[in-house]
């Protein structure tokens, strides 16, 4: 197993599409065939539930039609030597979420 955060990646990304083939089945009712191209409407218009709580943090899912496709509070570490994490900003946990890079700077926004 890697130690880094494409598992966890990996984890929100299936539960994104999943949610999508899910609303597009539903849309579509049992008597058509689903299709690429109704999975990707759904993609592309945003989850109808707002988002979901994923591995990362919130995911939340307005799509194109809700101005952008930002999550805030996504954990973003930055890697040094070694893959070790040498500054991180966002939501780690409930009770720790940084809000300086390495305790001194600003987070991001956005």
């Amino acid at each position: 197993m890697r130690v880094d955060g494409h598992p966890v990646l990996a984890w929100d990304a299936l539960r994104y599409l999943s949610e999508a083939v899910d609303e597009a089945r539903a849309a579509l009712g049992d008597d058509d065939r689903l299709g690429a191209r109704d999975v990707q409407a759904v993609l592309y218009q945003g989850l109808g539930d707002g988002g979901f709580d994923g591995a990362t943090g919130r995911v939340d899912s307005a799509g194109a039609a809700g101005g952008g496709r930002f999550t805030a509070d996504k954990l973003v570490l930055v890697m040094g030597d070694g893959g070790r994490a040498e500054a991180a900003c966002g939501a780690l946990t409930k009770k720790r979420s940084p809000a300086k890079w390495g305790g001194r700077f600003p987070c991001p926004e956005g």
